[in-house]
């Protein structure tokens, strides 16, 4: 048989240093700072810290650290030069189509989502700042401002991202997606609230928490939510046999 070569374990070395890895919003700034300040110097071009960033990352928390510890003249903020939301629906209308689960492939990029005259009024003002620092945070940064004095990338585990999502910290798309499913295919059975809910598959089960939340909601009572069939399958059978 041939040897597994899946990586159980994988990682990404980095360098040996101490001071490879800071902990800590100071620590974090600090070094920034020195990073910031270790780049030459051009009076005709603006000092831009580029902050592109995962969604999901809690761009109001960064902000507030980015701001108090470098003092930037400005900070702008990539996500609130978008379209609006209802914009976006409109948008994005057509490969969604109206099916609960399929949509078409497309070449929509982030790109697309900002809105021209946002962005041109925000480079606008990255350019009148001179000599003077300015912070771009947000998901699209680096659109923003394609050339800055310094990027940095921030990324977080998509474990995070789920507890923020069920926290409510950010905006959930499953949950979104959930009371879809509801509205568009469970509601639409004659008494529906009298019947247990009951699900099975990795996505349910990873975020049974939220769909527990949104099945409450419309007033049903919540059964079994698994990953996999096959556990409660052989349990069944295994009682079957011993009685």
């Amino acid at each position: 048989m041939r040897a597994s070569n899946y990586d159980k374990f994988p990682f990404v070395p980095v360098a040996a240093k101490t001071d490879a890895c800071q902990t800590g919003w100071a620590a974090i700034t600090g070094m920034l700072r020195s990073a910031l300040g270790a780049q030459p110097a051009s009076p005709d071009q603006a000092l831009v810290l580029v902050v592109e960033c995962y969604p999901g990352t809690d761009l109001k928390q960064l902000q507030h650290e980015m701001m108090l510890a470098l003092q930037p003249a400005q900070c702008l903020v990539a996500d609130e030069l978008y379209y609006s939301p209802a914009e976006i629906d409109r948008m994005v209308a057509g490969p969604l189509t109206d099916d609960p689960v399929f949509g078409r492939m497309n070449g929509l990029t982030v790109a697309n989502f900002f809105n021209p005259q946002r962005l041109q009024a925000a480079q606008a003002a990255l350019a009148s700042a001179s000599d003077q620092l300015t912070i771009i945070v947000g998901t699209g940064a680096t659109l923003v401002c394609p050339a800055p004095t310094l990027i940095v990338y921030a990324d977080l585990a998509r474990w995070e991202i789920q507890l923020r999502q069920r926290r409510g910290e950010v905006a959930n798309l499953v949950a979104e997606a959930f009371e879809l499913f509801f509205r568009n295919i469970i509601t639409k059975y004659p008494g529906y609230q009298a019947h247990t809910f009951n699900c099975v598959g990795s996505v349910a089960y990873n975020f049974r928490d939220v769909l527990t939340q949104v099945a409450t909601a419309h007033g049903m009572t919540v059964g079994k939510i698994i990953r996999s069939p096959i556990d409660d399958l052989v349990s069944y059978h295994l009682d079957a046999a011993a009685a």
